[in-house]
């Protein structure tokens, strides 16, 4: 990668930019104890890996004290980067840390680009490509569910998977080969029953792992829940009702929501984005007809519609009617402490029929209890979860390799034609972890880090 090197020392500010009680300054390479010593000369002399030290940072130019830091030694091939490295702790002042920062870079190290602390942790073959993206989704994780999956996959749980892809493909292409060596001295060394066993399981699991990208995408970025209806169904009462607090203005008046209002609260771990969307009705309004084509684009994008039906209109919009399909909607009967009820004009099953008051209160509690059980019963987190879109495309090229070869298998066809397909699924499992990549994937994978980490 461009500008990204291996050879000299880097640092940077580990910790958000900002005033706080504490910041930390990460530093990585070779000479990362010979800069240390040049600005904490008080520095014990048989310094351990893993030990902590209460020194004086000092100014390299005049000699004066800068802070009171606490530095962390970590030894070459025993810290996240696999080279000798640094964290300072000093006082959370920007001040302070910038001249830290420039005392380092003055003593002789460089300031650290994107990404560049993981990527010397991936070049030093510390973790793998997958386990780097990770660190990223693991320190942009919205959720508790979204950090439990990137922790699990920085310890290495979708590796581990990929490994036992890849023994079991290489196991099929040895005895292929083993059969194309052997076969003008007319002896069968070919397992062929284990080899299609293999096949067959290494299928299941690419089609189970990719079968999880959709609940990798929510994990990561959120379920999101559209509020739709007629004008003053309830819609904007609903929102505050679920999220306790006011979100939305709430009013008598038709049409008071003439744009999306969103929120987000966190139900068994993952994180739901709720929308309250605009009146679906005609209007000559300017105005409220862009309110209203913003609530079309956010019923297309949800994973779940609510459908608000008050007791003084019955009907589902015409409009929100081609997004509605079987458990993808649920119908919410608001006001239900007037005594009147609403009758759907859809043939289109949902998934659930609550009446609520969000006046009383009553039948909120159900309806958030919905939403947890479409999370609890629509995706586990028992295996491997594709959270990037660069793991879901290799993976599909993976089964469908396997599909092919597999076919070619069955149908007892040239051996070599059945090797070439599984060589395209090693070297897309090779590109997973990173043990094949090109400067493209990895500017993608690294750039996209923020400085310190």
């Amino acid at each position: 990668m461009e500008g990204y090197f291996t050879d000299d020392t880097i640092c940077a500010l580990a910790t958000p930019q900002g005033h706080g009680g504490i910041s930390v300054i990460r530093m990585s390479g070779k000479d990362s104890l010979a800069i240390l010593r040049k600005l904490c000369p008080k520095l014990i002399k048989d310094i351990k890996s893993h030990t902590l030290h209460l020194t004086n940072f000092y100014d390299i130019s005049n000699s004066t004290v800068l802070d009171e830091v606490v530095v962390a030694y970590f030894a070459k091939g025993k810290s996240f980067t696999g080279e000798e490295s640094v964290e300072i702790s000093c006082h959370g002042s920007p001040v302070v840390v910038n001249e830290l920062l420039q005392n380092l870079i003055s003593s002789g190290a460089r300031s650290a680009k994107r990404g560049e602390f993981t990527y010397r942790a991936f070049m030093n073959q510390r973790i793998d490509l997958a386990q780097a993206e990770s660190v990223l989704s693991l320190i942009e994780s919205q959720s508790k569910q979204a950090a439990r999956i990137s922790l699990r996959q920085l310890k290495g749980d979708l590796s581990k998977q990929v490994a036992v892809l890849e023994e079991k493909i290489v196991f099929v292409l040895a005895n292929l080969e083993a059969s194309i060596d052997f076969s003008t001295e007319d002896i069968d060394v070919l397992d062929y029953d284990k080899c299609l066993l293999f096949l067959n399981e290494i299928e299941q699991k690419t089609s189970q792992i990719l079968s999880t990208y959709n609940a990798g995408r929510i994990i990561k970025e959120g379920f999101h829940i559209s509020i739709v209806g007629r004008p003053n169904a309830g819609k904007s009462s609903l929102l505050n009702a679920i999220c306790s607090q006011e979100k939305a203005i709430v009013s008598d008046i038709p049409g008071t929501t003439r744009d999306v209002v969103e929120a987000e609260l966190s139900l068994g771990g993952i994180l739901v984005k709720l929308s309250d969307t605009a009146g679906i009705h005609e209007t000559s309004d300017k105005v409220e007809r862009l309110g209203i084509e913003k609530s079309k684009r956010a019923m297309e994008e949800a994973d779940h519609l609510f459908v608000v039906l008050s007791p003084e209109d019955v009907s589902i919009p015409e409009d929100v009617q081609p997004y509605l399909k079987e458990q993808n909607y649920s119908l919410l009967f608001s006001k239900s402490d007037t005594g009147k009820s609403a009758k759907p004009n859809t043939l289109i099953k949902p998934l659930s029929q609550i009446a609520y008051s969000a006046v009383s209160g009553d039948g909120v509690s159900k309806i958030l209890d919905l939403i947890e059980s479409i999370l609890k019963e629509s995706y586990s987190y028992d295996s491997a979860v594709v959270f990037q879109s660069r793991h879901f495309e290799l993976f599909t090229i993976i089964k469908d390799s396997v599909q092919r070869a597999k076919k070619l298998f069955i149908e007892k066809a040239s051996q070599e034609f059945i090797a070439v397909e599984l060589q395209q699924a090693i070297v897309s499992l090779h590109e997973i972890l990173g043990k094949r990549f090109d400067d493209e994937v990895m500017d993608r994978v690294f750039r996209e880090f923020c400085i310190g980490k």
